[in-house]
């Protein structure tokens, strides 16, 4: 299996150095429903340690960028390189204009820090380099919301700027119950759909994530000819 180092420095200092309960609820849950994975370009947003987008890479993922702050950074390529054995085991079938098999899927990390992204109106220039291949089909983020005003913003700005179809967020810390009232209310008001997907069919686990106050949203874009004033984010 995947064998994940933390670090307490960081921990105490910005919260990413674990693997927190959300980042294991979402695996399980994009395990439970490989098909919005598998092929899929999919970009996880804060995280951490990495292992979601470690996850995402073996369960068929033919693009996963794991991005957090640069402090971030070192954690997440030292979990790649102790895993990096298992990861190049790891093949997806492929089947494109003149190639057929099987090839690896790609595992990478950048920085991508929302501030900066809410301050230049612009995704790091890492981040935008995969767009020139093609969209994000999957933003993932789990335990995100801890902080009101500023922190939503900012990460409600990077997912205006990427506009992935689908956005997965689960949060297990449900101590700041106004900041994700914050963000979601936000998201609504730029015109993104949102879903609680934790409780339906499609969520094996719903009974265990309703004990223990674990949800699970699904968030879609709004259209691309919608006209969705920025500056306003």
């Amino acid at each position: 299996g995947v064998c994940i180092s933390i670090d307490s420095k960081l921990i105490s200092s910005d919260t990413g150095g674990d693997v927190w309960l959300g980042a294991m609820c979402l695996q399980r849950f994009l395990e439970a429903n490989q098909e919005m994975v598998a092929g899929m370009r999919v970009l996880e947003l804060g995280s951490g340690t990495g292992f979601l987008s470690m996850s995402t890479h073996l369960l068929g993922a033919s693009l996963s960028v794991s991005t957090d702050v640069e402090a971030m950074v070192p954690l997440i390529h030292r979990n790649f390189a102790e895993n990096s054995s298992l990861m190049r085991k790891h093949r997806i079938d492929f089947v494109g204009a003149g190639d057929a098999g099987e090839r690896p899927g790609e595992l990478t990390c950048c920085v991508c820090d929302w501030f900066d992204v809410g301050r230049s109106r612009q995704l790091p220039a890492a981040v935008a380099a995969h767009l020139v291949n093609g969209p994000f089909d999957l933003i993932l983020a789990s335990d995100v919301f801890y902080e009101s005003g500023e922190t939503v913003l900012a990460f409600l700005t990077v997912l205006m700027h990427v506009r992935a179809p689908r956005v997965l967020i689960c949060q297990s810390f449900r101590d700041a119950p106004s900041v994700e009232a914050e963000f979601f209310a936000a998201a609504k008001d730029k015109g993104f759909t949102v879903r609680m997907i934790s409780h339906d069919e499609c969520s094996p686990d719903r009974k265990a994530l309703h004990r223990m106050s674990v949800d699970i949203w699904q968030l879609e874009p709004p259209p691309v000819n919608s006209t969705v004033p920025m500056t306003h984010l």
